[in-house]
């Protein structure tokens, strides 16, 4: 719900869906069914996935999917960092058989990294989805976030030092508001650490960013794992169709089964 409340123009969260439905219903991260359904959604009404994953999944028209990752990276001459995949990938770190994120080389951060991969090719965008994810599992899980060891320095071991500045120390330069993955995460890490509630969260991050979706997507998930469904404002989700609502609650709900169950 914290990702629909960010997300004001709505394709990662419906991206994020398709991901967690393909986790619920193959009971495993499968990345062949992931960009399946992408895709089928794209042609349908794909719609805000920013430039590189519109262009892979247009190619896959005519050639594989890793062809087309391929291609696309090539065409762009490598710019393909873009947020897209930490935009969508909410959803890897709502599942409980990808942990745990404190094993030598976590579960998660496999999984994230395949998942990026299936539209961006840089390195960048899967560390910050990496990142993100590894925040996001922390927090809807009963695990220290405080110290040392806590939830920014465990997701920041062994991460690219853009991405380790991202998550410990994003108010050492000013932010950014393009769609670069490293700035995007580090805006969205800023207004959550600076916030003492989901609502103050979000108006200081979307006041930022204005018209462009970039940071408020994530720091609406960030609040919502931290503060909880009960604490979003419900003018937050009035750009929502109640169809999307609705389905996001039911998802939300077979997700939650998984740890009651687990």
């Amino acid at each position: 719900m914290g990702l629909l409340a960010g997300d004001k123009i709505g394709g990662p969260s419906r991206m994020a869906l398709e991901l967690a439905d393909s986790l619920l219903e193959k009971g495993r991260f499968d990345p062949e069914d992931v960009v399946a359904r992408y895709k089928s959604w794209f042609d349908k009404e794909g719609f805000d996935t920013g430039d590189v994953a519109a262009l892979v999944l247009q190619r896959m028209d005519v050639e594989s999917n890793q062809n087309a990752v391929r291609d696309v990276h090539e065409q762009l001459n490598g710019r393909t960092a873009g947020c897209n995949p930490v935009h969508r990938c909410l959803s890897l770190a709502l599942v409980p058989f990808l942990g745990p994120i404190d094993s030598p080389a976590p579960v998660i951060s496999v999984h994230g990294d395949q998942e990026a991969f299936l539209t961006h090719r840089h390195p960048l965008a899967a560390e910050a989805s990496c990142a993100y994810l590894a925040v996001i599992y922390q927090l809807v899980r009963p695990l220290p976030w405080d110290g040392e060891h806590g939830l920014f320095h465990r997701a920041a071991l062994m991460r690219d030092p853009l991405i380790q500045e991202a998550l410990l120390a994003p108010d050492q330069r000013p932010l950014g508001k393009g769609g670069f993955a490293p700035e995007v995460l580090r805006a969205g890490i800023y207004f959550f650490k600076a916030a003492d509630s989901f609502q103050v969260a979000l108006d200081s991050s979307c006041a930022f960013a204005g018209p462009d979706n970039y940071c408020p997507v994530l720091v609406g998930a960030l609040a919502g794992a931290k503060w909880g469904d009960e604490s979003i404002p419900p003018a937050h989700l009035g750009h929502c169709s109640p169809a999307l609502v609705q389905r996001a609650i039911e998802t939300a709900d077979r997700l939650n089964r998984l740890f009651i169950d687990d």
